[in-house]
């Protein structure tokens, strides 16, 4: 665990769309191993996998060359807030006090 905790740079890859064993590692490199360095997501990564990256600790991706993204594009921030918690936002939102926001 301490060589990753370590590590300036990890990336993880998503052998295909839909497996989402990335996305739990991710959590768990942030969480139990403490991993601060740049975590990013490779292989078959979609735009719209994109904001969940974020949610579960991904500081970066590359996307296929087959695909792109523009920087002002609706799937980067689809929802202005989330109920869950995450690795970006450690309280569930009833434990948020948003008042006056």
């Amino acid at each position: 665990e301490a060589r990753y905790a370590e590590a300036s740079l990890i990336a993880v890859d998503f052998p295909v769309f839909h497996d989402g064993r990335g996305l739990s590692l991710a959590v768990l490199l942030r969480t139990r191993i403490g991993f601060a360095g740049e975590l990013r997501a490779v292989g078959d990564v979609h735009p719209e996998l994109i904001h969940y990256l974020g949610r579960c600790g991904f500081d970066s991706f590359l996307l296929p060359q087959d695909r792109s993204l523009a920087p002002d594009d609706d799937r980067l921030a689809p929802y202005s807030d989330y109920y869950q918690a995450s690795i970006a936002e450690a309280l569930p939102a009833f434990r948020r006090d948003r008042r006056g926001v």
